[in-house]
This record gives C-alpha cells, sequence and structure tokens, in this order.
C-alpha cells in the first residue's frame, strides 16, 4: 500500500523541480530501478548508495543472491556510485563498477564532540560509582546479529580482575533486553539500560574508556562513528563495514565475529592498557573519524559530482 503512493509522488517531485542529479539506494532495489527507468524522461544523472550490508549478509539463500545480482545490475547503470566506506568501494570495483564512477560516501554520523553533555539524574547515579572503573559499552539494539549476547558472554569469559575493574554499559532495547537483564542481575558493574535520549548520548560516550561493536554484520556503523568522534578506542568485529576506515593506526582491535573468547582477550587487553596509552589511541580515533565518517566528506563528494 506504500509503494505505488511513494512511486506517484517520486513523479509529481521529478516533474516540479528540473534536478541535476538523484540520489538513490539499492537498499531497495524496486525505488533503485524506478528512478533508472525515469532517467531517460527527466535527464538527470543517476547517483546510488552502495551499502556494504548487502553483500555480507548472514542468510546466503538464493533470494540474497537474486537480490546481490540485481543490486549489481543497478549499479553499473549510474553515472555515480557513493560508497559507504573502503570495504564497499573496494567490492564495487571488484565486481566490474568503473573505478571513476566509485566516490566514498560513509554513513557520515554526528559529530558528538561539538554537542553539549547533556546529562539527568539518573544516567548521573549509573555512571558515578564510587570505586575508578575502567567503563567500556555497546549502543544499540539488543539483538543476535548486533552481537548484544556475545558481548555478555566475552564479559562472563573474562577472569575475576578484570571483571572487577571494569564496567560494562548494554544500552538499547530489543529481543534480548529481558533476557540480558536477568543475567546481569548477579553482576554489580553490569548495567542494562533502555533507551535514552539521544541528546543523553555525547554524556554517556564522555563517560566511557572505550567502545565496543560485536555485530554479526553491519554496513558502515553509525555507533562506531559517534565513539569515533569522542575520542574512544575501538573494539569491533571483522563484519562491521566501517573497520577499515575506523581502526587503523593502532587505535583499537578487531576480532572475528560471533566468537565471544576472542572478543573477550580484546576487551582485556584494553582494560590492562594505561589510561595514558587509551587516551593516545582515542585521539587516533578521532583523526581517522575526521578522515573518513565526517559529514564533511558527503559535502566533498556532492560538490565533486555536481561540478564533473
Amino acid at each position: 500500500k506504500y509503494i505505488i503512493p511513494l512511486f506517484f509522488s517520486i513523479i509529481k517531485e521529478l516533474r516540479k523541480e528540473d534536478y541535476d542529479i538523484v540520489i538513490s539506494s539499492t537498499q531497495h532495489p524496486l525505488y533503485a530501478k524506478f528512478v533508472y527507468i525515469l532517467k531517460p524522461f527527466f535527464k538527470y544523472k543517476l547517483a546510488y548508495v552502495n551499502e556494504v550490508w548487502e553483500y555480507h549478509n548472514v542468510k546466503h539463500n538464493i533470494f540474497s543472491k537474486l537480490y546481490e545480482k540485481l543490486s549489481l545490475h543497478i549499479l553499473k547503470k549510474a553515472d555515480f556510485v557513493l560508497n559507504e566506506g573502503i570495504r564497499s568501494n573496494n567490492f564495487a570495483i571488484q565486481n566490474g563498477i568503473p573505478e571513476k564512477n566509485c566516490h566514498i560516501w560513509p554513513m557520515a554520523s554526528t559529530d558528538m564532540k561539538t554537542k553539549k553533555l547533556k546529562s539527568t539524574p539518573d544516567l548521573e547515579k549509573v555512571f558515578n560509582t564510587k570505586e575508578k572503573h575502567i567503563n567500556y559499552a555497546y549502543i544499540g539494539r539488543l539483538t543476535e546479529p548486533k552481537g548484544a549476547k556475545d558481548l555478555f558472554n566475552a564479559f562472563e569469559l573474562l577472569d575475576t580482575e578484570h571483571q572487577n575493574k571494569s564496567n560494562l554499559y548494554i544500552i538499547g532495547r530489543g529481543p534480548l533486553s529481558e533476557e540480558l537483564k536477568k543475567r546481569a542481575i548477579q553482576y554489580s558493574n553490569v548495567k542494562i539500560l533502555d533507551w535514552v535520549n539521544s541528546s543523553n548520548l555525547p554524556y554517556i560516550y564522555s563517560q566511557l574508556d572505550f567502545f565496543v561493536l560485536a555485530s554479526h554484520f553491519d554496513g558502515f556503523s553509525t555507533v562506531s562513528c559517534e565513539a569515533a568522534s569522542m575520542s574512544l578506542p575501538l573494539i569491533l568485529t571483522d563484519k562491521v563495514g566501517a573497520v577499515p576506515d575506523l581502526i587503523c593506526n593502532n587505535n583499537g582491535f578487531v576480532v572475528p565475529t560471533k566468537n565471544p573468547q576472542e572478543l573477550a582477550n580484546a576487551i582485556t587487553k584494553m582494560i590492562d592498557l594505561t589510561e595514558q596509552e587509551r587516551k593516545e589511541m582515542g585521539k587516533i580515533s578521532r583523526i581517522n573519524f575526521e578522515k573518513c565518517a565526517s559529514i564533511q566528506i558527503n559535502i566533498n563528494t556532492l560538490y565533486n559530482i555536481c561540478h564533473d
């Protein structure tokens, strides 16, 4: 019931304005194909956003393979392909997209460092503990594919010394919420928090010593970019699309997906670092964010293709 009205609204918009470039996404092949079909009638150039997660989906069945083939076919018809990061860009070139048509277009994230640190009494109570601990967190949906359970399992694999030195914050909602809350009851230093207001996120990041994302697959990862913008060291799984962009020059660890033991080993290494060592890693994260994931990159890309 939504597709047909959307198609008509697209036509209405294209008739109203004389657009030079139309940007679409292969995430929805029907929409992408539709703007391709309309291209000769309205004489615009076509740019497609290429989201790497489409090609690293956990379900490799006949439908996902057909979806991948359709997406690649559409990408090859574009005037420009806007790839979400290095991994996505490499994939496009390796699969026959002309390099001259490929541009880096990261899932640009909010620069959290430019935002005010807004807290609440409840958040301050959670983070302001009497003893100094090393704080780390995951922020997002509490689902299996996002690796929330893997992160909790990794915490339980830490030895007693490293458990006692640290606080784990799992922030979000989802199908695993109740299960994780029940498991967390036995630990004083594991906190499962419901969704917080987005205006409170800069404060939360500011209370962390490092950030962890144990996702089974992730197109680029907004939260990892936000954490990097706040100068935090990162621990990411190898299926996070932003790994080549965000983790380089020794600012974090990359671990195999669905492997709580390797995740626990990386967390242990991060806890064993000195505060100054983690701060130095965080500075590199900030530099990587500015180079690879800031909104300025997208602005520059748009400027370049508009003047091509």
